[in-house]
């Protein structure tokens, strides 16, 4: 055993002072750690061997010298020195130290007290780390340099532990969710705040969900799609693919996610859909208008040949003359219906163009107009009697001038489907309110031909087939789909319940509106 004097302040041993006692100098000497017995002033008292070929001298060469001048090339104590700590604060310390040499040093300060009790010096252990601490740089040059390479990634990255937490997150997951990344770290997979549904708005099924695939199955979950609300309340549809990641022993640690933001995508390819929709319904509208079209023009053309035939079979018999104002009448209607129905064509063509652009409009206005539009192209059919019970003269809804043509085809179909020598259409306009609101209802009633049953009980059920009955044109058309461009209804009923051919009572049911100040 060997036994070392602690030194005092000059450097010569201390005889008044009991002798430190070492281990076993040869076990001391085997450690890999640097092993440096000093004074609390940092002189030298011991080193090993290890600690000596680091700087290739002898023990004899550093004895007395203090350890910062030996190994730091400073005449200074280190700055954070642990073994300068340990000497002041009694226990054992760690921390790092770089050398003008540029190796990297993890240094322990333990503090040795005399048979007193007191602090005489300090055990310092040392290990070189240099090769650590490039390591360490180099994987945090690694790190950084992957994490440069998954913030430029359009796609979303995230990387879940085997409990589902989001352990890391990509720059462009956080742009997905629309939060900061580390903000992600904090949710789970399923976090209530995604509300997660499909594309088309239902809940999604937990067990479908990539996580719980990945998890069950330990296989990739391919082009899992479904929808979340980001933070700002945006819905995103999502394509997700994930698979497992496996440790050395086979055991799933990570399910790592790649997430593309297929948003546009499928509102692009929904635009698609409606606009190739609307392209069939127009198709379908237009052959619907040239199948009526054609079949309610050859009707008055074919009428008003016939008309002309017996007016020039008539011309010749004096006793006769009397029929030719009923046959004027049959021509001025076939006339007026053509005309109308050329508008109507127009109208209903424009009508998906036309501005939805509404304003306040007094429908009274517009059932005057309407009237007297209709008592000019009948001059010949002149016994019409249209009596308007309106009580008040103010009726707003929400509209524009569409409502007059609604009006006018409402009043002409009474007129030319009426076999009756006096034509009667008794208008009731009225104000209700329930419990869905205000409403402006405006019946018609007529003592015309009436309308099937059948086409009654179609119309109520929106399944109207066009070419099923006869006089239901183009007229009818425009008037359902103003009557739906103006948010209101139809109710069509048999003037007499028990007889259909006794007239109809054809109730149009608007929201009222308040008339701008």
């Amino acid at each position: 055993m060997k036994y070392i004097k602690p030194t005092d302040q000059k450097g010569n041993h201390s005889e008044d002072r009991n002798f430190f006692n070492l281990k076993d100098e040869q076990i001391l000497h085997n450690l890999i750690e640097h092993t440096v017995f000093q004074d609390k002033a940092h002189r030298i008292l011991w080193a090993n061997k290890v600690a000596t070929d680091s700087i290739h001298v002898n023990l004899s060469d550093i004895i007395g010298k203090k350890c910062y001048k030996v190994w730091a090339k400073s005449k200074t104590s280190c700055e954070n020195c642990p073994v300068e700590a340990a000497l002041e604060s009694g226990k054992s310390e760690i921390g790092q130290q770089t050398t003008y040499d540029g190796r990297g040093w993890l240094i322990k300060g333990y503090p040795v007290k005399g048979k007193d009790g007191n602090i005489i010096g300090a055990i310092e252990y040392t290990i070189n780390i240099t090769e650590w601490t490039d390591l360490e740089k180099e994987l945090l040059n690694r790190t950084k340099l992957m994490h440069k390479i998954t913030d430029t990634s359009p796609i979303a990255i995230t990387v879940l532990d085997i409990e589902g937490n989001i352990v890391f997150s990509n720059k462009r997951a956080g742009e997905i969710f629309g939060i900061n990344k580390n903000e992600v770290l904090k949710r789970q997979y399923n976090s209530e705040d995604w509300f997660i549904t499909d594309f088309n708005g239902n809940p999604f099924p937990e067990e479908k969900l990539p996580y719980n695939r990945v998890l069950t199955t330990k296989k990739p979950a391919l082009n899992i799609q479904h929808c979340i609300k980001n933070s700002s309340g945006e819905l995103k549809y999502l394509s997700i693919n994930s698979v497992p990641l496996f440790d050395d022993s086979n055991e799933l640690v990570n399910i790592i996610s790649t997430i593309d933001d297929i948003t546009e995508e499928i509102r692009t390819k929904k635009r698609l859909e409606k606009s190739q929709r609307s392209y069939r319904e127009a198709y379908t509208q237009i052959d619907l208008y040239r199948d009526i079209f054609s079949h309610d023009i050859n009707n008055i053309l074919q009428n008003i040949c016939t008309s002309m035939e017996l007016l020039d079979f008539y011309s010749n018999d004096t006793y006769k003359s009397e029929h030719f104002t009923e046959i004027l009448k049959i021509i001025e209607k076939q006339v007026v219906r053509g005309g109308n129905l050329s508008t109507n064509v127009d109208i209903l063509s424009k009508l998906e163009e036309k501005s939805d652009r509404f304003i306040p409009i007094n429908l009274f206005d517009y059932l005057k107009k309407s009237i007297k539009k209709l008592r000019n192209n009948i001059k010949y059919n002149q016994n019409v009697a249209i009596i308007m019970d309106q009580g008040e003269k103010n009726y707003f809804i929400k509209g524009n001038n569409l409502i007059e043509h609604l009006f006018y085809n409402l009043l002409l179909n009474s007129v030319l489907h009426n076999k009756n020598d006096l034509i009667e259409i008794q208008i009731n306009i009225s104000k209700v309110i329930n419990n869905d609101g205000k409403f402006i209802n405006i019946e018609f009633v007529d003592n015309g031909v009436g309308i099937p049953q059948k086409l009654i009980d179609d119309i109520s059920q929106k399944s109207i087939n066009y070419n099923r009955y006869e006089g239901i044109g183009l007229g009818f058309m425009l008037i359902k789909a103003i009557v739906e461009k103006f948010s209101g209804k139809i109710i069509i009923k048999n003037r007499f319940e028990q007889d259909p051919t006794q007239g109809t009572r054809f109730l149009l049911r608007f929201p009222e509106m308040e008339p701008f100040l």
